[in-house]
């Protein structure tokens, strides 16, 4: 009986943790992106102001620093 009571305190705790972290929403500090735009932004880390680097979603030039190219979606979740 302890084990199973033990088990789901964790499930509760777990599941609750990571559903609320992995949606960006209230409860999370996070403001969500799209994650093309991630990793845009993560390309971009390092290079100048000015530079290209290749989209790795859809292959397109990306100038750095790299723009939202889903702002929608950040206003939606607000």
């Amino acid at each position: 009986m302890n084990k199973f009571l033990i088990a789901v305190f964790a499930s509760i705790f777990l599941f609750g943790s990571s559903a609320s972290m992995a949606s960006g929403n209230l409860e999370s500090s996070l403001p969500f992106m799209a994650a093309q735009d991630i990793l845009n932004k993560m390309g971009c880390e390092g290079k100048k102001a000015g530079d290209q680097i290749k989209d790795r979603t859809d292959g397109e030039k990306v100038t750095c620093p790299a723009k939202l190219k889903h702002p929608k979606s950040i206003a939606a979740a607000k």
